[in-house]
């Protein structure tokens, strides 16, 4: 798994099919942990562009953000009618999955789930945006090996909802971990893939246990799924 995230963030050196990214640089890193990392680009040919943990942006930037060595950097996507092109950029290179952070492997319920967006830059926001706006502290990545862009939720402890009163468990909380496709199929479809995971605590226990078979990890998706689904009918208007 660490040779894996060690390469996930090196830039892709295949002919882009999408508009050309004529510049996508990421300082160097002041500070370690909770300093600030410089990212600038350019892509004047693209209708939009898209920024790992920062979002949507411009066409031309530059921006200071937070540093988090977890992240190993970031990736870029543009999106013209010519297609989807994106570049990763690492700031560290190497290393282990980060504090924490979650993969597919670590999760053993999920489904495939189809979304219709204008742009595939405008889903990638909506999934960064609600899981943010949701509480969730969220990881998104290009894993190059796949091709894929990944979502990870650090797990939430949700405020209750998984808690049942009267029982020997204290505690429920759910992580999430989305991976959607560089480009749509023909129809407009981009077919993701959603994963949750159900931890559960007993009353006089500190550690967190992987919830076994039962309904509670439905719940995390089902309400994931609605979060986007809503949303991307309110962008859409549908």
């Amino acid at each position: 798994m660490n040779a894996i995230v060690a390469l996930m963030f090196f830039s892709i050196l295949a002919a882009p099919a999408g508009p050309a990214i004529e510049k996508f640089d990421i300082g160097t890193p002041v500070g370690d942990g909770g300093g600030k990392v410089t990212l600038e680009w350019n892509v004047p040919e693209a209708t939009s562009v898209y920024i790992t943990n920062v979002g949507k942006v411009e066409n031309t930037g530059k921006l200071e953000v937070d540093y988090q060595p977890e992240l190993k950097g970031f990736a870029l996507v543009a999106e013209s009618e010519a297609g989807v092109n994106v570049q990763a950029e690492a700031y560290t290179l190497g290393g282990t999955r980060g504090n924490g952070l979650l993969h597919a492997s670590d999760f053993s319920h999920g489904y495939p789930y189809s979304f219709v967006a204008s742009e595939l830059t405008t889903l990638q926001d909506t999934f960064q945006a609600v899981l943010k706006n949701s509480g969730f502290e969220v990881f998104a990545m290009w894993d190059l090996l796949t091709e894929r862009m990944i979502f990870v939720t650090m797990p939430l402890v949700a405020n209750g909802v998984f808690t049942q009163p009267g029982d020997a468990i204290r505690a429920r909380r759910v992580a999430f971990w989305v991976s959607m496709p560089k480009e749509t199929d023909p129809e407009g479809k981009c077919k993701c893939e959603l994963k949750a995971r159900v931890e559960y605590k007993l009353e006089k226990e500190k550690n967190w246990r992987v919830e076994p078979e039962s309904t509670y990890y439905k719940l995390g998706t089902d309400w994931l799924n609605g979060q986007i689904v809503r949303e991307l009918e309110r962008l859409h208007g549908k």
